[in-house]
Parts: C-alpha cells; sequence; structure tokens
C-alpha cells in the first residue's frame, strides 16, 4: 500500500506540476498575443498532435499493457514507427511547409514511446521527470522562439523540447533484443490499440480542426482558452488513469483511488464554475467570451473522469472495442453538436456539445457494463 501511495503521488506531483507549468505556459501566451493569433496556434497544434497521433500506430497502449505484461516488444515496433513518423514528416512537410509540425511529429513519437515503456515497467517516478524536463524545456524554448521570431514559431519551441529524450529512445531500441517475429505475432493486438488510440485521438483534436476554417480563429481562440483551463482541471483524474491503466492490466485492485477521484472531479467542476467569473476578467480581460464556455467545461471533467476509469478497465482486459464505439458515440455527437449549436449559443455552443458528448458516453459505459459486457 506503501508503495502505491508513493507511486500515486509521484505521478500526481508531476501531472499537477505539469499542467500548472502548461496551464501557465498558455494563459501567458493568451495575454500577449491576439486571441485570432492563439486560436491559429491551436488550431496547428491540434494538426501536428492527430498527425503524430497517427505515425504512433497504437504504440503507447501497446507498449504500456506489453511492458505491464514483461512482453515487451520495444525494438522492432519503436524502429516501425519512427521510420513511418519520418516519412509523414517529409510529407507534412512538403504540403504544408511548417518546419515546426515535421519535426513535432518527430519528437511526439520518441516521446511517447519513452514514456509508454515506463509506465508499462510501472517506473512512475522516472516518468514523472521526463514530463516535467520536458514542460520546462517546452516553456523556455517556446518563449525564445516567440521573441525572437513570432508567435508562428511556438510550436516549433514545443516541437524541439521532445528532442532530448532521443537518447532514452536510442537506448530503448538498442537495449531490447526482441526480433519481428515477436511483433507479428501481436499484430491483432498493435491494431486494436491502434484504431483505439485513433479514435480517441479525434475527440481532442478533430473539433478545433473543424472550428477554425469553419468559424474563424476568433472563436477558436476563446475555445481553445477554454480547453486550456478543462486540461488543468482534469490534470488529476489523468494522472490516476495513467496509474491504474498498468495496475488494472495486471489486475491490481484499484477500486478505492477510482472512488476518490470521482470525489475529487466533483469539487474541481464546482471551484471551476464558481472561479472562472472572477478570475478571467481580472487575469485576460480579451477572453470575456470564454467565461460561460469554461464554466459548462468545468462540469465535463465529471463524466470525463468516470468515461477514463471505464476506458482503463476496459482497455486492461482487452476488450477496446467498446471504448472505440465510445469514442465513435463521442465524435459524431459533438460534431453534430458543434455544427447545430453554434448558430444558436455561439462559442457557448462548442462547449455544450463537449458536454453532451461525454454525457452520452458515460450512460453508454454504464450500460455496457452492467448489462451488455463483451
Amino acid at each position: 500500500m506503501l508503495e502505491k501511495l508513493k507511486n500515486l503521488t509521484a505521478l500526481g506531483i508531476a501531472n499537477i506540476a505539469t499542467a500548472a507549468i502548461a496551464g501557465l505556459f498558455w494563459i501567458y501566451i493568451a495575454s500577449i498575443i491576439e486571441v485570432d493569433e492563439y486560436g491559429e496556434i491551436g488550431y496547428t497544434l491540434s494538426i501536428a498532435t492527430l498527425i503524430a497521433g497517427i505515425s504512433l500506430l497504437g504504440a503507447k497502449s501497446s507498449l504500456t499493457v506489453f511492458a505491464a505484461r514483461k512482453e515487451s516488444i520495444i525494438r522492432p515496433l519503436s524502429l516501425f514507427i519512427i521510420s513511418v513518423g519520418i516519412l509523414i514528416s517529409i510529407i507534412i512537410y512538403i504540403v504544408l511547409t511548417d518546419f515546426g509540425v515535421s519535426i513535432y511529429v518527430i519528437g511526439f513519437i520518441i516521446f511517447t514511446i519513452t514514456n509508454a515503456e515506463l509506465l508499462g515497467k510501472k517506473l512512475y517516478i522516472t516518468y514523472s521527470k521526463y514530463l516535467i524536463i520536458q514542460r520546462t524545456l517546452m516553456v523556455v524554448l517556446s518563449l525564445l522562439l516567440y521573441y525572437f521570431f513570432g508567435y508562428q514559431f511556438i510550436i516549433l519551441g514545443i516541437a524541439i523540447s521532445f528532442l532530448p529524450f532521443s537518447i532514452k529512445f536510442y537506448n530503448l531500441i538498442k537495449n531490447n533484443k526482441v526480433g519481428l517475429s515477436k511483433l507479428k505475432n501481436k499484430k491483432q493486438i498493435i491494431l486494436s490499440n491502434y484504431v483505439l488510440e485513433i479514435s480517441g485521438l479525434l475527440p481532442g483534436t478533430l473539433d478545433r480542426i473543424i472550428i477554425g476554417p469553419m468559424f474563424g480563429f476568433m472563436i477558436l481562440g476563446n475555445y481553445f482558452l477554454g480547453l486550456q483551463v478543462f486540461m488543468v482541471l482534469t490534470v488529476i483524474p489523468s494522472a490516476v488513469y495513467q496509474y491504474i491503466l498498468p495496475q488494472d492490466a495486471s489486475k491490481t485492485s484499484t477500486a478505492k483511488i477510482k472512488k476518490v477521484i470521482i470525489v475529487i472531479s466533483i469539487i474541481f467542476a464546482i471551484l471551476g464554475f464558481f472561479l472562472s467569473p472572477i478570475l478571467i476578467p481580472t487575469v485576460l480581460p480579451k477572453y470575456s467570451d470564454a467565461i460561460e464556455v469554461i464554466q459548462i467545461m468545468s462540469f465535463v471533467v465529471i463524466p470525463t473522469t468516470i468515461n477514463l476509469i471505464y476506458a482503463s478497465k476496459f482497455i486492461a482486459e482487452l476488450k477496446s472495442k467498446i471504448v472505440i464505439v465510445g469514442s465513435i458515440i463521442f465524435i459524431s455527437v459533438q460534431i453534430t453538436g458543434l455544427l447545430c449549436l453554434v448558430e444558436y449559443f455561439g462559442v457557448n455552443g462548442l462547449a455544450l456539445s463537449l458536454l453532451i458528448a461525454d454525457s452520452v458516453v458515460l450512460i453508454y459505459y454504464t450500460i455496457v457494463d452492467k448489462y451488455y459486457r463483451i
């Protein structure tokens, strides 16, 4: 029990610290650039994250679960993924002529694979250190590039912050001797995890990619700020998810932790709702349109937390189809709501679509878990 508490504390401190660093960073960026420029950064970052996620081929979940079960296939899978990532980054540069996005794809792959392996081996303290180092580098490099070259180079700063972990990535590949035959034997699970991760990635990126061109970067800027606050409010649930996934995979009980995190999510939702009208006009007066967005998103924290708990349970049991269907439901409801509600509620409609989508997925998970376990 003491070891569990120590590991969870390390993850919690790291995630809170990195969320605080990232949150303050994005709030500071919001304060020094225009709202539409902020929206443009959110749009470009979403494209970069989506492309990087597609290039990862399900490695994050695969390596975490396989490492937890001591079935690591790091070398062949990592070599294949980094090769795909380099090829895609070259294509992206030719199409978008954006060096920052191309570097981001490669760096994100390196950082994600390295950390997935650490999580799978339950090396939570090392994982936590890596998170804090990367976030600190992100802030320093992005601000330096911004002040020298402009806001368009902020994404490049984030991308470069991943690259120092190339040394660890290389050591993982070099020291692991598992061959291609092992990879072929696991192709069905890898493919399933790939579909799972893409379905999980789309809800966090597709909305911004649609909102920017369709409704303008001014609206996206306010929505993007709301998302940053939402990410801060979900930092503890996200940390707990990273902890309980390998625990659930190794069939270790986490029931008490799950109950506590639901209570914490409710408290955070209430705090976000009541504090946003007080803090936003003082700290970010240009973003007055984001106040109600943040209030709505504060309550999204509750279904999101419970959905993460369900997702960990299903993935650990290798029943990822349930989560994939949940993601399809989420995307369908969110995009439909986005297209319908913005006309009547403006930027608040974007937040409402997120709340409705997460709530519908929660209902689906609850029904499946209780009556129709696949």
